[in-house]
């Protein structure tokens, strides 16, 4: 006959971890009619699933405006969040988050049974660096590693982008501008500040001066490459004013035009104006009349037909330039051809002449006067006159 005995044994955790098969021993006993002892032994072997180590690591990061300017800036921060889960079938000890790119905190996990998930143990903070945000960009990969006879391993990498603006202002001023005289020297500073949130190369600015005379070519001594947001970049240029522009009577505007090439190969530019204008026009002209008494018949008298030699000395005493500047006079003939320009300032005392031979009504009237008009053409006749008086002696004889 048999006798039919049953057990039962729970497979523990630490099985599955041997990863070897278990093999134990039955022995039945018993006691023969004869009293005597027998015995028998049988094996079992039971084998547990193959060993499978896994791990899984999840990196998240946030995003942290630390300066709060609504836009990615060097010195913001990203906090990352590691989550290791023991995804295999057999426990794994000394659990470690590595990343090369910043300083993972957080104590090893000693022990990690299959399926246990951590969320919190492991952290970290990454500073933007001002290269992160010129490439728009930023990815850096955690690995988490877990021992069960080695390294078990697994990666993750977060991927954080930013929006590249590529930004740049200018402000121009000039040191003076107002009352702008001929021969002034016009100092003109531009101030390019890179406003964006990238770097910028090849920062230039060109001036086009719409004023007669000749602006000087625009030099910096900053450097004009790998300018960071924020920083500025100046030029200065010189302007000198001439005849013209004063002339001309109508402010002076020019613009000038920044440009730069951004991190990301883009181009941006900026313009700013300045204005001088030029001291008010003033048109004037002065003549003094000379006149010198010739005595032609040598008898020491005023005498009709002697004459008055005149001499004419016109002065530009405004400061615009006068044109097509003449002399006349009613009462003689003036020789000298129209002056073509007179600047301000300008004197002229040879170009004029003319001379009047006395009548005997002059004689008789004891004086004589004539008065001359100088006039010069800017925005119309610019007018001066000045008189010349001879007196002479009556003698009455028989």
């Amino acid at each position: 006959g048999t006798v039919t005995f049953t057990a039962t044994y729970t497979v523990t955790q630490q099985d599955i971890d041997n990863n070897t098969a278990i093999t134990n021993t039955a022995t039945a006993t018993a006691t023969g009619a004869n009293n005597a002892p027998a015995e028998a032994t049988d094996t079992e072997t039971i084998t547990p699933e193959a060993a499978a180590p896994a791990i899984q690591i999840t990196k998240t990061g946030t995003y942290n405006d630390t300066d709060g300017d609504g836009r990615a800036s060097a010195g913001d921060q990203i906090t990352y969040t590691f989550t290791v889960e023991n995804t295999g079938n057999v426990t794994l000890t000394g659990v470690t988050v590595t990343d090369p790119k910043v300083t993972v905190s957080g104590t090893p996990i000693a022990v990690m049974a299959p399926g246990a998930l951590d969320g919190s143990t492991f952290t970290a903070v990454y500073t933007l660096t001002q290269a992160d945000i010129d490439a728009g960009t930023f990815t850096n990969t955690a690995t988490a590693t877990g021992q069960y006879n080695g390294d078990v391993t697994d990666t993750d990498d977060d991927v954080q982008n930013f929006d590249r603006i590529v930004s740049i202002s200018i402000v121009k001023t000039a040191d003076k501008t107002a009352e702008i005289q001929d021969g002034d020297i016009i100092t003109y500073t531009y101030v390019v500040s890179n406003t964006g949130n990238v770097t910028v190369n090849n920062v230039d600015v060109t001036d086009n001066h719409p004023g007669t005379g000749t602006l000087s070519a625009l030099g910096t001594t900053d450097a004009t490459n790998n300018v960071a947001p924020g920083q500025t970049v100046t030029f200065t240029a010189t302007y000198t004013v001439t005849q013209l522009d004063i002339d001309n009577g109508v402010a002076i505007t020019n613009v000038a035009t920044a440009t730069a090439v951004g991190a990301d190969g883009s181009s941006v530019e900026a313009t700013d104006d300045a204005t001088i204008t030029p001291e008010p026009a003033l048109a004037e002209i002065s003549i003094v009349k000379t006149g010198t008494f010739e005595d032609v018949n040598g008898n020491n008298r005023a005498d009709a037909g002697d004459r008055i030699n005149y001499t004419f000395t016109v002065e530009n005493t405004g400061n615009v330039t006068l044109t097509g500047v003449t002399v006349t006079d009613p009462k003689v003939t003036v020789s000298g051809t129209p002056i073509a320009v007179m600047a301000p300032g300008a004197l002229d005392g040879s170009t004029f002449t003319a001379v009047y031979t006395l009548t005997q009504a002059d004689i008789d009237a004891g004086t004589f006067t004539n008065t001359a008009t100088a006039t010069g053409q800017y925005n119309g006749d610019v007018t001066d006159t000045d008189d010349d008086v001879q007196n002479f002696v009556r003698t009455a004889t028989v």
